[in-house]
This record gives structure tokens, C-alpha cells and sequence, in this order.
């Protein structure tokens, strides 16, 4: 199949998410007569145009080569709303090249599900102080993908930022036993941050149980590791409510009941 073939197919099927052609062009500030020429395979477009069709759907070069499926196309972001890539992207991209191969590179739904999440671990600044943050785990583009909101905190300077400074994201790596999840340095954490999970899921299908650990050395009353839990939220629209009505600090004596009995036990 030629460039401009493959090229038609995958456009439509892109524009097709949107749902008005009309509307797409607009929005690319393509013209409407060329941009049907794309959709019948009468001509591709040149690179910068071809680079705003990208940053709008979420998808690179290989739209020209590579006919896109229904799990590639269920996979991608909402039209409009990828963020651009960083000027640091190039150093993701050279140790994307430099790690080893590995059979264990990205963890199944089976071993972690995407959903909304709640996040409990003991705080790493206050040893008496236990959080809990709703965390959503997704797939872009078959990565595992973690984000979350730091809580507000006077101790830790957060309580004045913006919810986009106190964003969190990271990338789930499947490994033999278990998965580690993986959060570089962030504004609202100024350490790298790796979780490791259990695959098995304990008391019932709720809960998975795991460590967090910082790249810190512990001092004072700071830790540098911590047990933690991840609660799968069931998809409900009233889970969005529940999760944010627990994103605070909890004392021990404060923590539900089916959250404490694992929280809580040494090891």
C-alpha cells in the first residue's frame, strides 16, 4: 500500500474520533480542500503540517507507514490534548536505546488493571502521619502510564502550588515478581520515587501491597521507604468523590478498617 493510502486510511480513521471533518481542518488550520485531499489519497502532507497532524491526535511519522488497528487507535489520547514532548525528551530517548532488552518490559492488565486508584503509604516526612492520594493508572501507546496530585502540605510547600506543578506521573515496569513503578523528580518531589507492587492481589481483588521507596538518605523523622497499598476504586463515577474525600493525612487510629490491618504489619 503507498504513503499517501496509508496515510488517507489512518486520517480518517483519526478524523473519525472527532467526528466533522470541517471542524478538523479548522482546528489544524488546514484548508478544507486540501485536507480532503489527504482523506482520498490524493496527495500527503509535507512535514510541518504532517508535525500539527501529529501533535493533534497523539501520533508520529509512522501514521504514513504503519495502518493503525483498533487497539492503537483505543489507545491513544483524546484529539487535542497530548502535551508536546520537552526539550528533555532526547535523554528518554537515548536510554530508551541504552537499556537492555527485556521480556518483562510492560506489565498486563491482568497484573494491574487501569482505573482510578487510591495510594496508601506511610509518610515518608512524618513517621506518625499515613497519606492517601488518588492515583490513575492508563496505557498510552502501550506504555503503563501512573499519575497523581501531591497532597497539600505547609511542611512540604505544596499547599500554594497549582494542581499542574503538584502533578506527578510515572511509567509501570513489569520485572519477574511484582511491578516497579517508576516517578523521576518532579516539582512536587524533588527525589526520584520507585514503587514495588506484589501481582497478586490480596484481600479479594481490592488491595495490592507493596513498598515505596525515595532516592534519599533518611534523617530526623524522615524515612527514605514505607509499605504502601494501592485500592482499586471500582469505575463509578461516585469512586471520583470517594478518592478525593480521602486525599489527606490520616493518623493511624484514623484509617479504615480494611486499610489498617495491611497498612499496619511490619515487613
Amino acid at each position: 500500500m503507498s504513503v499517501s493510502k496509508v496515510f488517507s486510511l489512518n486520517l480518517r480513521r483519526l478524523t473519525d474520533q472527532v467526528g466533522n471533518v470541517s471542524e478538523v481542518a479548522r482546528l489544524l488550520d488546514i484548508n478544507r480542500a486540501q485536507f480532503n485531499r489527504y482523506l482520498s489519497a490524493e496527495s500527503y502532507p509535507k512535514p510541518p503540517i504532517l508535525a500539527r497532524i501529529c501533535d493533534y491526535f497523539g501520533v508520529d511519522a509512522r501514521i504514513l507507514t504503519d495502518p493503525l488497528d483498533e487497539e492503537a487507535l483505543h489507545a491513544l489520547p483524546e484529539p487535542g490534548t497530548e502535551r508536546k514532548p520537552s526539550s528533555p525528551s532526547h535523554f528518554w530517548e537515548n536510554a530508551a536505546h541504552w537499556l537492555p532488552e527485556c521480556d518483562f518490559d510492560t506489565p498486563g492488565q491482568k497484573h494491574i488493571e487501569d482505573g482510578l486508584y487510591l495510594y496508601w503509604r506511610q509518610s515518608l516526612a512524618n513517621k506518625a502521619q499515613y497519606i492517601a492520594t488518588p492515583a490513575q493508572i492508563g496505557t498510552t501507546r502501550g506504555l503503563r502510564t501512573f499519575r497523581m496530585y501531591g497532597v497539600k502540605s505547609p511542611i512540604m510547600m505544596t499547599h500554594t502550588l497549582p494542581p499542574r506543578q503538584r502533578e506527578i506521573r510515572g511509567i509501570l515496569l513489569g520485572q519477574e515478581l511484582g511491578i516497579a513503578i517508576f516517578l523521576p523528580p518532579s516539582q512536587t518531589s524533588l527525589s526520584s520515587i520507585t514503587i514495588y507492587l506484589n501481582n497478586s492481589y490480596s484481600n479479594s481483588s481490592v488491595f495490592l501491597s507493596g513498598h515505596t521507596t525515595i532516592a534519599r538518605d533518611p534523617r530526623g523523622n524522615y524515612s527514605n521507604t514505607a509499605r504502601c497499598l494501592f485500592q482499586r476504586l471500582p469505575a463509578d463515577p461516585r469512586s471520583v468523590v470517594f478518592a478525593a474525600r480521602h486525599h489527606r493525612y490520616f493518623k493511624p487510629e484514623e484509617l479504615p478498617t480494611d486499610v489498617a490491618p495491611l497498612l499496619l504489619t511490619k515487613g
